[in-house]
């Protein structure tokens, strides 16, 4: 009888397989996580765009509000007219730069609109404005794991809004920077939006 002799798999054999199947593991694992992060940035770019464009819409609403009270004396306007007063009363001749993630939010021509109870807001009263944790917006009441209705407005995330008038004085017309600033997924590198919202005012 002639004896089979069956050789098993060597030690450098099983080291390449296993390499070969560690190296394959980890960039699957790396081509996923790379598509999450994308995932999550074009989330976070596109509940940027919603924040921005609920700014522009109430600054059309008190606008319009405005015009169809106009004219009357200042003290009797009321509602969102009364809030477009508030939200004019103080700009600046230009803007700052739009790749710029603002800090300082003390300027008189910075403020950001209340959606939820259409109120301008302003440093001095209650804008409290922060750094994005995670896409700009505005929150309501503190996180919690209680649904309450209604909430109060608590901050503004990485969104503000700078109000524009050139210096000719019969200009009739302000230019509302609204801008959002914040850190993408996957990425230490600030991410910047902003649009320009033109609106006339007949005084």
């Amino acid at each position: 009888m002639k004896n089979i002799f069956k050789r098993g798999d060597t030690i450098i054999e099983v080291t390449l397989a296993v390499s070969i199947f560690a190296m394959l593991m980890v960039s699957s694992l790396a081509l996923m996580n790379a598509g999450l992060s994308r995932s999550q940035a074009t989330m976070q770019l596109t509940m940027a765009r919603n924040t921005i464009d609920a700014q522009a819409e109430a600054l059309r609403f008190m606008n319009g509000a405005f015009i169809s009270q106009h004219p009357r004396p200042v003290g009797e306007f009321t509602g969102p007219a009364r809030e477009w007063l508030n939200a004019t009363s103080a700009s600046f001749t230009s803007a700052s730069q739009l790749n710029e993630c603002r800090s300082d939010f003390n300027a008189t021509n910075i403020l950001v609109v209340d959606t939820a109870n259409m109120v301008v807001r302003k440093s001095g009263n209650g804008a409290n404005f922060t750094r994005a944790e995670t896409y700009p917006r505005l929150s309501f009441g503190a996180d919690s794991n209680t649904i309450s209705m209604p909430s109060s407005y608590s901050e503004a995330q990485g969104v503000w809004i700078e109000v524009v008038r050139p210096s000719d004085s019969n200009a009739k017309y302000y230019d509302f920077h609204i801008r959002a600033c914040w850190t993408p997924s996957g990425s230490n590198i600030e991410t910047t939006l902003g649009t320009i919202v033109r609106l006339y005012d007949p005084r």
